[in-house]
């Protein structure tokens, strides 16, 4: 939108659809495109047109679940487990939502909002007996 924006701007000016379309590495039939729309349109003309392809499966409100869900501890909810994993969640997700997401993409949507996962790793360190140490490994 914000290239639609300059691109109207400029021909506002007195920018020539060339001059323009080298400024910003664009074709001319670019900017006659986007100087079309605008004629037509005007502010609604610079917005972006639907994209063709399968709609998302990811609400809002499903996004906003994930992210309220992950922030829960898991025993809240009933279960026996104290961390969440992408598959834990996206299993959770599904039951509640009737949306089936991988946990790949649960990850993903996690990443994108600022999570990291990290895998647990397993440790004796908690352990105070030696002897318990040496019997788990």
């Amino acid at each position: 939108m914000a290239l639609r924006a300059a691109i109207v701007l400029w021909s506002a000016q007195g920018q020539s659809a060339t001059s323009i379309a080298r400024t910003l590495g664009i074709t001319p039939r670019t900017v006659h495109r986007c100087r079309q729309r605008w004629r037509n349109m005007g502010m609604e003309g610079l917005a972006d047109s639907p994209r063709p392809g399968r709609p998302p499966r990811v609400s809002p409100e499903y996004l906003e679940l994930l992210l309220r869900t992950v922030e829960t501890d898991p025993r809240q909810l009933g279960f026996v487990f104290s961390r969440w994993t992408c598959a834990r969640l996206a299993s959770y997700l599904e039951q509640r939502t009737q949306v089936a997401i991988s946990p790949w993409w649960v990850n993903e949507l996690l990443h994108c909002h600022g999570f990291a996962w990290r895998r647990t790793k397993l440790t004796t360190q908690h352990l105070a007996d030696e002897g318990e140490k040496r019997d788990l490994l």
